[in-house]
């Protein structure tokens, strides 16, 4: 029976059933008693390692990273699979086997981590400066992307973030398909006008159903702010065929219907209080004018317009807490404003008014856009991203005002005078009262620029990378101090390069109240000014820098010293063309003296190098006397030679006295030592070549100063010139003897006299010394056996 069959497969299954329940308990007891086991195993190893630190104190490591196995196993709840306790047996195994390895290595050697080599310590700090500078460098940028990733993640978090793209690819979609309907439509279907209000009834009845359902269905109102920005974008594109595409309404007209449509976006954006009409309202009302841009002086009624677009933005960025509205509007003005000069003659002409507006206007933008919206929109602490923003208008006002303009000098003076006002006015906020400052001083600077001479560059932009490092020193902004770090080196090799071209030009503009070299060294002067106050001010902020900024801390001290010795050096050129080299013993103590305050070890090297000039006029000297003979030749070379050997023979003792863990102090000590070498010698060559008589008694005289100078300075190389030397003053004064010159006579009173008082002080002399007196007196006795 069928009922039966089922009875019996039911039994079938049961049976099967209780067997692999019989199967499962089987291996679940084995799993547990292996389990047991471990667990004993890491009990005793626990208890092994903490009788180990029981016995060594000092080796317990602070941190334990390796969790206690037992815990999480035991607290789980078992699963009855065989899997599931192979894998309770794995993660057991393994972490025992790392409590073991761990303890292994706390055994060994428990300072390893304290370990760490001089190298990687250093590479990981480099690292670290590099990613910090790297983030405050990118810092404006990626406040943008995160901003569009938040609108994202904000409907994404309302599970609408697919909608929302689709509503943003079917705008996109709309926009282009309407356009090309409304074309192909104009072209082939009804007369032009009919169709152009065709699609601005459609425009505007897709704005009118937009607000409908933003204001009536619940839930969608992104949606409906989505289909009122489609209607903006609609308008534009109709206004757009209206006009310049098929010229159906004039220029001022459509100009007009621009406007209306940006006020309209503008007003149903504070209506409705939606940040995506905004933003079509001002992408679209900006662009959109730059189509009827023809070459004449209407376009300049564009600057008005932008500015009235920044107010309106201003108003909705403060309305909406939306900082971000009112940078995008900065940065796009910028762009429109550098096309419009595509379009324009420059520089305008004359001083009318409309060129005198457009100046104005261009002006305005700076303030509205670089001032007033950080007093009235952004209210937090400035940030290196919201300073992006005032020094791009910065730029682009410099910038502008001297290509349209050719009172640009004027201009920057006016605005210098305007930012100080606001200075004095606002200076209660700290943050933005040091930006209008700054300001000041740029246009100032700049205005000095025009106003005086192209070939002060290099001191404005010294003057503006001092700012600008004051700035970023005091608000504590990396990227505004790598600005000012550009500015300063740009300044610098500007400076450098202006006096070349000055030196190296035969027949150099002298007019004016000063001539050209007061004026360089005026300029050079500065440059040592500014460089010193930059210099001063990263010291003083110090503690705040990153690390790289050490670095340049260094290599500004550095350049210092530079320009020190390089100011020096072309002002006693400018002072007299003929000893100038001769103060550069001078200079070497200068850049030694800085190179000891600081720890410069360019200026040292420099300090050295500075005496190969002198030993060139020396050369030259004797090139241009014809002779080696110290009186014949100048007086520069004269006292380059006496510069020469002073300061090489005084250098190891300044050293030694402020400078002495100098890693060249030992080049100063042979260096003095071979001066040493040469003092006895000096004379020789003129005895030799213009009296050649009288050479043993020059010899004696140099074996006494020799033998003086080994005594002071106790250094073998000293004692076994004074050894030669007696050598050779006993030998030829007992061949002057022989040929019986007086000559010889004298030098033999006087070597007499010599080893007399040697004999007389042979007690007292040092012991490295005796057995050279010793054997310069048997050598002398056995000269006079001969005589």
């Amino acid at each position: 029976m069928p009922l039966m069959d089922d009875v019996a497969q039911l039994k079938a299954q049961l049976a099967e059933l209780v067997a692999q329940q019989n199967a499962q308990q089987t291996d679940v007891s084995q799993q547990l008693a292996k389990f047991s086991q471990q667990l004993d195993a890491l009990a005793q190893q626990v208890l092994a390692q903490n009788n180990n630190e029981q016995q060594h104190p000092h080796a317990r490591i602070q941190e334990r990273h390796v969790d206690d196995p037992s815990d999480s196993i035991v607290a789980r709840k078992p699963q009855y699979s065989s899997w599931a306790w192979e894998q309770h047996s794995l993660d057991a195994n393994h972490s025992s086997s790392a409590t073991s390895i761990t303890a292994q290595h706390a055994s060994i050697d428990p300072t390893l981590p304290a370990r760490k080599s001089a190298l990687s310590a250093m590479f990981s700090q480099l690292a670290e400066a590099i990613s910090e500078f790297s983030a405050a460098a990118i810092a404006p940028l990626s406040g943008l992307t995160e901003q569009a990733k938040s609108v994202y993640q904000h409907y994404q978090a309302k599970g609408s973030g697919p909608v929302f793209l689709m509503t943003l690819a079917g705008i996109i979609t709309l926009t282009l398909g309407f356009g090309y309907l409304l074309q192909f439509s104009i072209n082939h279907w009804f007369s032009e006008l009919a169709k152009a209000l065709l699609g601005l009834g459609v425009a505007n009845g897709i704005i009118a159903g937009g607000i409908f359902i933003r204001q009536k269905r619940a839930g969608m109102e992104d949606f409906g702010s989505g289909l009122v920005g489609l209607g903006l974008i609609l308008n534009y594109l109709c206004l757009y065929f209206l006009g310049p595409y098929f010229t159906i309404i004039p220029d001022t007209a459509c100009f007009g219907l621009l406007l209306l449509n940006t006020l309209l976006g503008y007003g149903l954006s504070f209506k409705l209080n939606t940040k995506v009409v905004a933003i079509v309202a001002l992408l679209g009302g900006s662009l959109a004018p730059l189509m009827l841009l023809d070459g004449g002086q209407t376009p300049l009624l564009y600057l008005p317009y932008l500015a009235l677009i920044g107010v309106c933005s201003m108003v909705q960025s403060h309305k909406l807490a939306w900082p971000i509205l009112i940078e995008t509007t900065a940065l796009l003005h910028i762009a429109c404003v550098q096309i419009l000069s595509l379009f324009i003659p420059l520089p305008l002409p004359g001083v009318g008014w409309q060129t005198s507006f457009a100046l104005l206007m261009v002006n305005g933008l700076f303030y509205l856009y670089g001032i007033a919206s950080l007093l009235f929109v952004i209210k937090s602490t400035i940030t290196p991203r919201l300073l992006a923003v005032p020094i791009a208008l910065m730029i682009f006002t410099l910038y502008t005002l001297t290509q349209w303009s050719v009172f640009a000098g004027e201009l920057f003076a006016i605005n210098a005078l305007l930012c100080g006002l606001l200075y004095w006015v606002i200076k209660r906020n700290k943050d933005i009262g040091a930006l209008a400052l700054a300001f000041a001083g740029s246009f100032a600077g700049f205005a000095a620029l025009f106003l005086l001479s192209v070939e002060l560059m290099a001191i404005v932009l010294l003057l503006e990378g001092l700012l600008l490092l004051w700035i970023g020193c005091k608000q504590q902004f990396s990227p505004i101090r790598a600005e000012a770090y550009v500015l300063l080196i740009l300044g610098i090799i500007s400076s450098f390069t202006n006096m070349f071209d000055v030196l190296t030009q035969p027949h150099y503009d002298n007019n004016g109240v000063l001539g050209y070299q007061a004026l360089l060294s005026i300029a050079m002067t500065l440059t040592c000014a500014i460089t010193f106050a930059a210099q001063k001010l990263l010291s003083r902020y110090q503690t705040d820098l990153m690390v790289f900024e050490h670095i340049a801390v260094r290599l500004i001290r550095e350049v210092l010293a530079v320009l020190y010795a390089v100011t020096l050096l072309l002002v006693s050129f400018f002072i007299t063309e003929q000893y100038w080299l001769n103060t550069l013993p001078l200079i070497s103590l200068l850049l030694l003296y800085m190179s000891a305050k600081h720890n410069l070890r360019l200026s040292e090297v420099l300090a050295w190098l500075a005496q190969l000039p002198l030993l060139g006029l020396v050369i030259f000297g004797m090139l241009d006397a014809n002779s080696l003979s110290f009186a014949d030749q100048a007086i520069n070379a004269k006292l380059a030679r006496i510069e020469l050997f002073t300061g090489l023979l005084l250098a190891y003792y300044w050293y030694k006295k402020y400078y002495a863990d100098a890693k060249l102090i030992r080049l100063a000590y042979y260096v003095q030592l071979g001066c040493y070498l040469a003092l006895p010698l000096l004379l020789l060559p003129k005895i030799v070549r213009s009296y050649p008589d009288y050479i043993a008694i020059a010899l004696w005289l140099s074996t006494l100063a020799s033998l003086g100078l080994a005594y002071l300075v106790n250094h073998k190389s000293l004692r076994y010139e004074s050894q030669i030397l007696t050598i050779l003053s006993i030998m030829i004064t007992a061949t002057l003897c022989l040929v019986e010159l007086w000559q010889g006579l004298v030098a033999l009173v006087i070597g007499l006299v010599f080893m007399g008082l040697i004999s007389l002080r042979f007690a007292h002399l040092p012991t490295s010394l005796d057995p050279t007196v010793a054997y310069c007196t048997l050598l002398f006795c056995f000269g006079n056996s001969g005589i």
